[in-house]
């Protein structure tokens, strides 16, 4: 457990509350620093052993020191220190959020398209992600787009162009609900863009 008394730093204050959430603070900072980089002590230069650590700002913990979030374990509430994130750029206490949005009105057997949002845990802003995405569901007769791998071009968002409405007429609707901001709209507009360029012409006048 961390030591809060003198001549400890924290002896004036590691973050807000009561004593005991100063040390869940200090805790939660020291034992995510373990993890991503054990061997600080050892280091005599910025190099090996060093793990993840920034010249400027120090290691995970330190960059985001007095930040504070709660979380809830088992019914209780504690305070821990945000740990900062290369994916979410931010200082935070949550993984990335994953929003799929669909149109409401959809018919069983009908294809459909899907809005897929990488989003920070914090801001909600959308996150430069680069992983893979795979489609999961309980129906066992539900058709699922296949596996995505994210590109800095996408900005953290997608849309799958695979709608047949689309493919076969070359024509978009899009239906900007209360829930969209400026720049999701901004790069719904940027997506679709590109799937028009990439989609057959009608052959219809």
């Amino acid at each position: 457990m961390p030591d809060l008394q003198p001549p400890s730093g924290c002896s004036t204050g590691c973050g807000a509350g009561t004593t005991f959430d100063q040390a869940t603070n200090v805790t939660s900072h020291e034992l995510s620093e373990s993890v991503t980089d054990p061997d600080v002590g050892p280091a005599t230069t910025f190099a090996r052993p060093l793990a993840w650590i920034d010249q400027a700002n120090g290691e995970i913990g330190d960059i985001c020191v007095a930040v504070e979030a709660a979380v809830v374990a088992n019914g209780t509430t504690y305070t821990v220190q945000q740990e900062f994130s290369n994916l979410q750029n931010n200082c935070v206490a949550a993984p990335p959020t994953f929003q799929i949005i669909a149109g409401p009105n959809v018919s069983g057997g009908q294809s459909f398209d899907l809005d897929l949002r990488i989003e920070d845990s914090n801001s909600g802003a959308t996150i430069p992600y680069t992983g893979i995405v795979h489609f999961t569901s309980s129906d066992s007769a539900a058709v699922l787009p296949a596996d995505y791998t994210f590109t800095l071009a996408d900005a953290g968002f997608h849309l799958s162009c695979k709608s047949d409405y689309l493919l076969e007429r070359n024509w978009i609707q899009i239906c900007l609900m209360g829930q969209y901001t400026r720049e999701t709209i901004d790069q719904m507009l940027a997506t679709l863009g590109r799937c028009t360029s990439r989609a057959p012409r009608s052959s219809r006048g």
